[in-house]
């Protein structure tokens, strides 16, 4: 019988990062047999506040594995590898899923990632100061081999039980118009300009009545189309937690979801979440042929090219075709139900902390060099 060991997963934020790259390999982890600390839906702070350094001191030594998200601030990582340093078989993984040393122009974060900002400078001492880094895409992997001591992919997987038997609005079947879904944030502006053209088009020449209910951020044009069309474009706030997202879509009963993607290396490295999202909720995709979407197999999403007229002819074609958001629907599900589960992910981690326990700790200085600095 292979070593239970003993594991803190913690994340530092309540985001996507920490629900997708800690909290559900925290549940895959459970599953393996291991002893896991995790609290789901907190931050770093919330599982140890009041007291950061009493909480840490008191548990020097009970870890052999430390897994946490990428720091953003020296205080942060000097925790958890202090953490680490002072537990005598503890190893540091960090698991992160975007390539933070390229963000886009149009991205908010763009600035704090420069050569020389503490974002930068801390994500890039936390990848050496960690035994092990786990990514989210090969992409990732292979960009920041040389800038890890050790790394693997470990793909962004979903849990069933996050994204389905959720209620749907009793209601919904009074609105006769379909529901169009778009989760951005405001580090996508670049991204839903893509479809600027042709969603523009579709919104003032609608083929049958729809509403485009998005979450969080919009760039500026989709505001002057929503104060245009008021009945067509409902921007809802930012929800609290992934839990209730899902259940907020779950409750708005949507026919289709869009995911506009920018070309650029940015998003090469990225996952494929919202169709994840989309496929177990039973919400056909029509998205970019870009990235982690192209990578999407045929018949399970409608890909396209980022053209206007792309994006025009394939919202009408999406919208009045009831039966190929149906088979799409179908097909989408069971792909992600066979393919994207958390079991799909036990041998990925049964190797990674297998490999992790076995390498050599990171305590000094020299330690942290890598080999391409040598």
């Amino acid at each position: 019988m292979k070593k239970q060991l003993k594991i803190l997963a913690v994340a530092r934020q309540r985001t996507a990062c920490g629900f997708y790259r800690v909290w559900l390999p925290a549940r895959i982890m459970r599953k393996l047999g291991h002893d896991v600390t995790c609290v789901e839906n907190a931050s770093y702070y919330d599982i140890m506040k009041p007291d950061l350094e009493r909480w840490m001191t008191e548990h020097l030594g009970e870890f052999d594995i430390i897994l946490t998200d990428r720091c953003i601030a020296s205080s942060q990582l000097g925790l958890f590898a202090g953490l680490r340093h002072h537990s005598p078989n503890a190893r540091l993984i960090v698991d992160f899923d975007d390539d933070f040393l390229n963000p886009p122009w149009w991205n908010d974060s763009k600035k704090s990632y420069l050569p020389g900002k503490p974002y930068r400078e801390i994500g890039i001492q936390h990848l050496r100061a960690a035994e092990m880094a786990v990514v989210s895409t090969p992409q990732l992997e292979e960009r920041f081999a040389k800038r890890t001591h050790r790394i693997h992919t470990s793909l962004n997987l979903i849990d069933p039980a996050d994204w389905t038997g959720l209620p749907t609005n009793p209601d919904r079947a009074k609105d006769p118009r379909l529901r169009v879904l778009y989760g951005g944030a405001s580090g996508h502006y670049g991204d839903m300009d893509e479809a600027q053209i042709g969603l523009q088009a579709v919104i003032e020449n609608p083929p049958v009545p729809f509403r485009l209910i998005t979450f969080g951020a919009m760039p500026q044009w989709l505001h002057e189309a929503e104060r245009r069309y008021p009945d067509r474009i409902i921007n809802i706030p930012w929800v609290g937690t992934m839990w209730s997202y899902a259940q907020a879509v779950a409750w708005g009963g949507f026919d289709l979801a869009i995911a506009p993607l920018a070309d650029h290396p940015f998003n090469t490295a990225k996952s494929n979440i919202k169709w994840l999202e989309a496929a177990l909720q039973g919400i056909p995709m029509l998205c970019s042929n870009i990235g982690p979407y192209a990578e999407i197999p045929d018949g399970c999403a409608i890909k396209i090219d980022n053209s206007p007229v792309q994006w025009a002819e394939g919202m009408r074609e999406m919208l009045k075709n009831v039966d190929l958001r149906e088979k799409i629907r179908a097909a989408a599900f069971a792909e992600v139900m066979e393919k994207w589960t958390l079991d799909k992910g036990l041998e990925v981690w049964n190797n990674i902390l297998e490999e992790a326990s076995k390498a050599p700790r990171i305590l000094t200085l020299e330690d942290t060099m890598l080999p391409a600095d040598l």
